[in-house]
C-alpha cells in the first residue's frame, strides 16, 4: 500500500463525507427530523448512489479494466466516504423508539434492496460494457 494510494482514499473520503453532509444538509431543509416527519431520504440516497458506484467498480475490476489502486479508491474512499451504514442504524432506533415502526421497516427494507439492486445493476451493466 502506498502513501499516494492511502493519500487518494483519505481525500476522496473526506470529500464523499461533505457530499453526505451536503445531502444531508438539503433534505433537512426540505422537511424537520425524518423521525418525526416522514421518510429518511437522505441516508437512502448516499446509500443507494454509494452503492451503484461500488457495483461498478467491482463490475469493471473484474472485467480486469480498472487497476486494484483505482478500485480501492472508488469502493473504499468514494463509496465507502459516501455511504452512511452508522447514520441509517442510529435513524432507525430513532424512528422505533418515536414508534414509526413502519417507516423504520420500510427503511431497513428500502435501504437493503435498493443497494443491492442498484449494486448488482451496476456491476451487470459494468460487465455488459466490458463485453
Amino acid at each position: 500500500m502506498s502513501p499516494a494510494l492511502v493519500a487518494a482514499v483519505l481525500l476522496s473520503g473526506a470529500v464523499m463525507a461533505v457530499v453526505r453532509f451536503l445531502v444531508a444538509t438539503w433534505a433537512s431543509s426540505r422537511r424537520r427530523s425524518a423521525v418525526t416527519t416522514g421518510f429518511p431520504a437522505a441516508v437512502l440516497i448516499v446509500n443507494a448512489v454509494g452503492s451503484a458506484i461500488a457495483g461498478a467498480a467491482a463490475g469493471f475490476a473484474a472485467a480486469g479494466l480498472l487497476p486494484s489502486e483505482i478500485e480501492t479508491v472508488l469502493l473504499v474512499g468514494i463509496a465507502g466516504g459516501l455511504t452512511t451504514f452508522s447514520t441509517f442504524n442510529v435513524e432507525t432506533v430513532q424512528l422505533v423508539l418515536a414508534r414509526r415502526y413502519r417507516i423504520a421497516i420500510t427503511s431497513v427494507a428500502a435501504n437493503y434492496a435498493i443497494g443491492i439492486a442498484f449494486a448488482a445493476a451496476a456491476y451487470y451493466a459494468t460487465q455488459a460494457l466490458a463485453s
